[in-house]
């Protein structure tokens, strides 16, 4: 998903398996970081999400890189 807030940016989405003792999966922990489009610059998330519409924010589950 590309974001247009005084720059674009693009989310990149991690995904980190959450596994118990015996090696069994319980889980995902899914992290999600906004970097600028052609650049390094990065931006908090906690500043992109309160300025994403509904259907962004929908977008950002549905959309996969």
């Amino acid at each position: 998903m590309i974001i247009t807030l005084d720059n674009a940016y693009q989310s990149e989405l991690l995904l980190l398996p959450a596994r118990n003792s015996a090696g069994e999966l319980k889980g995902l922990e899914v992290l999600v970081n906004f970097t600028g489009v052609g650049s390094d610059v990065r931006i908090p998330t906690e500043l992109v999400i309160p300025r994403l519409s509904a259907a962004e924010e929908l977008g950002k589950v549905r959309t996969s890189p």
